[in-house]
């Protein structure tokens, strides 16, 4: 599958938070859900000067961020400070100004198996067309995270027409305009790849 994009600055778009990323935001204020974020760090922290914590105790580093950008978070409420033990500040990142996180490498079932794959085929299309088709979950990741809602997708592996439903889908989803270009030089493309289409179309 190839993204055709009118942005020459591509880079890999961010997916919806887990539910497990979620959970991490398990802390709250006045202004809502919030995960630490570290501030202090020892060995990727390249900035040295002196902050007291609210006790008393001065911390020198080495921060993440510079004594500008601290004093900024400490003056709109953005520092968080743990009680007992080491007293130590650590930066709010509030889950309404989340973007997604950055997609992970592992793929797993949660995308689907062929054999769903096939199966869910068999229910469009009424017979068993492909035995191991691609996931239309699966392309929709691809796409969603290295593509932009108008871009083309080119499929030059067609098959049964995955990549065409995976992207009618989305823009049904999303409202996107995303086009697609499929090619598929096998007799097939009547029967399956076509019909395919033509049935998600009309759903």
């Amino acid at each position: 599958i190839l993204l055709f994009s009118k942005n020459k600055n591509v880079k890999l778009n961010k997916i919806p938070l887990s539910e497990k990323a979620i959970k991490e935001y398990r802390y709250q204020d006045e202004i809502g859900k919030f995960r630490r974020g570290i501030l202090l760090d020892k060995t990727r922290g390249t900035n040295i000067y002196d902050i007291t914590t609210p006790s008393g105790t001065v911390l020198s580093g080495p921060w993440m961020v510079n004594e500008n950008k601290f004093q900024e978070l400490r003056e709109n409420g953005g520092i968080y400070w743990t009680s007992g033990g080491d007293e130590q500040p650590y930066g709010k990142i509030y889950l309404e100004n989340s973007r997604g996180q950055i997609p992970s490498d592992w793929i797993d079932k949660e995308y689907g198996t062929n054999q769903q794959a096939a199966i869910a085929l068999e229910k469009l299309l009424g017979y068993r067309a492909f035995d191991f088709s691609k996931s239309v979950p699966l392309i929709k990741h691809f796409i969603n995270i290295g593509s932009s809602k108008d871009d083309i997708i080119l499929d030059y592996h067609a098959g049964s027409g995955t990549t065409a439903q995976a992207v009618l889908e989305l823009n049904n989803e999303d409202g996107g305009s995303r086009k697609f270009i499929i090619c598929e030089q096998m007799d097939y493309i009547n029967t399956v790849t076509n019909k395919r289409i033509e049935k998600v179309i009309q759903v």
